[in-house]
């Protein structure tokens, strides 16, 4: 059987054939919910984690559950000491998903931007607590888009609140979906653990250090990286070589980013370039990727990715290299 190339500007993937390592994608898609946005809000792992808690949903009853980001996110500032201000992480959002359950999409939708705190809703839904509760209360009601107490008051209670009718409803089917979640096991697994779990058709999630230069961001060119805008648009992720500007200023921002591992391929191979701190241009090639489904949407990141002939924006591809050294595998069910 004739190998399959696909030249990607200066990269190269090179589709071994059918006897190569890989895991087979096209089975497990059916299970994969549709790709979401954050809109501008720091929920990559509460996006990962209602993502992979879908898979879970439609494998278990046959059911495309869209299940909502914005309760997870709630939950996430409820219960993190930053109060959601700093992200949260999957292991944490998963316990709580398991404790309190997640109502769909249709009764709490996801909702675009962080609150400042001056927006008509925020003064609505967050207002009251000014000048009675401490500064926590109001930046956990900010990025939770509800105060705290909302999640241990009665009904009856959260009828004289802004918004809490709403918050009721959804908490009351959060409750009934939590009866579908009795086969999850959240735990960290070894890198060693990836594939075999893939193999049986479970998704994974990975949060991972994020390098700009590796993933090309608009960042990676303010801070002279360097950047394949191409490879970007089709969600390929190198690695932050070392001695790349990347590898040496990225860590700086500190900034950590979540998506659902959906596959690898041991056989692709990657071409890509980096600039170094000594000032000149090295390209590296490496070999080895997991398919990933993002949350940045289908019009940016990965709007051009192909995997075989199947074409499924949104999604990505990392370099195992780079997820084995910066990354953490969570696995979810048993």
């Amino acid at each position: 059987m004739k190998s399959v190339v696909l030249a990607f500007g200066f990269s190269l993937f090179s589709l071994q054939p059918a006897w190569a390592a890989r895991s087979d994608l096209r089975a497990l898609l059916p299970y994969i919910s549709d790709v979401k946005d954050q809109k501008g809000r720091n929920t990559c792992t509460v996006q990962t984690t209602a993502a992979i808690l879908e898979s879970y949903l439609l494998k278990k009853t046959g059911q495309d559950m869209n299940l909502s980001e914005e309760w997870l996110q709630y939950l996430a500032s409820v219960t993190n000491e930053s109060g959601g201000s700093k992200g949260s992480v999957v292991m944490t959002n998963v316990r709580n998903a398991l404790r309190w359950g997640v109502p769909t999409e249709a009764t709490l939708p996801y909702t675009k931007g962080e609150w400042k705190g001056s927006e008509t809703e925020a003064e609505e839904i967050c207002g009251p607590l000014k000048g009675r509760s401490s500064s926590m209360d109001m930046t956990r009601c900010l990025f939770g888009k509800f105060p705290a107490f909302y999640l241990t008051a009665s009904d009856q209670t959260l009828g004289a609140y802004a918004g809490g009718a709403k918050f009721s409803a959804a908490r009351s089917e959060a409750q009934d979906i939590r009866a579908y979640f009795t086969g999850l096991n959240p735990r960290v697994i070894a890198k060693t653990q990836v594939k075999a779990l893939l193999d049986s058709k479970k998704t994974l999630a990975l949060e991972v250090n994020l390098f700009h230069g590796a993933w090309n961001t608009g960042l990676a060119t303010i801070e002279k990286m360097g950047r394949d805008k191409d490879l970007y648009s089709r969600g390929v992720v190198t690695y932050p070589e070392l001695g790349s500007i990347d590898r040496q200023v990225s860590p700086g921002h500190k900034n950590r980013h979540a998506v659902q591992i959906v596959g690898y391929d041991d056989d692709i191979e990657v071409t890509y370039k980096m600039n170094m701190t000594d000032g000149t241009t090295r390209t590296f090639k490496r070999r080895g990727v997991y398919i990933f489904k993002n949350s940045w949407g289908t019009k940016d990141f990965g709007k051009k990715f192909t995997y075989g002939k199947m074409k499924i924006p949104g999604f990505g591809m990392i370099l195992m290299d780079h997820a084995n050294e910066f990354g953490k595998f969570t696995a979810f069910e048993q």
